[in-house]
């Protein structure tokens, strides 16, 4: 419930069209046409990242209730997840369906080693296809859609081995 202000907030900001810079899920740019929401917060990730567990939560309350009850927590699990995809928030978003998808392991394959195969082809799949990702398109598009996160980690890689003290001693 204390989530349910800023979730009513943030669907009267899309409603009316307010949020950030135009954005999509490929990035920020030309082509972009959604405003990412933030809610009561300054930034959509903000906004993003504290929804993420009122959405697991609640969504854990529709799955462990079997009465009338689960109605009112399936509504404000659509209502947080809703808002969420509002925010454009990429990385929480991939990780909410990291999260289903784990969970769907967890229901579908009843004995652990059955689990620990298909986690382990999945992340072989998810590791090829970030590969062919990298090997097929150019850096520079990559850069982009990952709002130029490769130039600032590069950057803090060299801050990191100019010294090499800089790391152990908490830098």
């Amino acid at each position: 419930l204390a989530a349910l202000p800023n979730a009513v907030w943030s669907a009267l900001q899309h409603a009316m069209g307010l949020g950030l810079a135009p954005k999509g899920l490929f990035g920020w740019g030309g082509g972009a046409t959604s405003s990412p929401i933030m809610g009561f917060f300054g930034y959509s990730n903000n906004l993003a990242t504290y929804l993420y567990w009122p959405l697991l939560v609640c969504a854990g309350m529709v799955a462990a209730s079997r009465t009338w009850r689960r109605i009112p927590y399936l509504a404000l699990t659509l209502l947080y997840g809703l808002v969420l995809y509002w925010t454009i928030s990429r990385s929480t978003l991939l990780t909410v369906g990291f999260v289903v998808v784990v969970l769907l392991f967890l229901f579908l394959f009843h004995h652990r080693k059955q689990f620990l195969i298909a986690a382990a082809i999945g992340t072989v799949l998810a590791a090829l296809a970030v590969s062919w990702i990298f090997l097929t398109q150019p850096l520079a598009w990559i850069n982009s859609i990952l709002s130029d996160r490769l130039n600032l980690w590069n950057a803090g890689l060299q801050i990191i081995f100019s010294n090499k003290y800089l790391l152990p001693f908490g830098y």
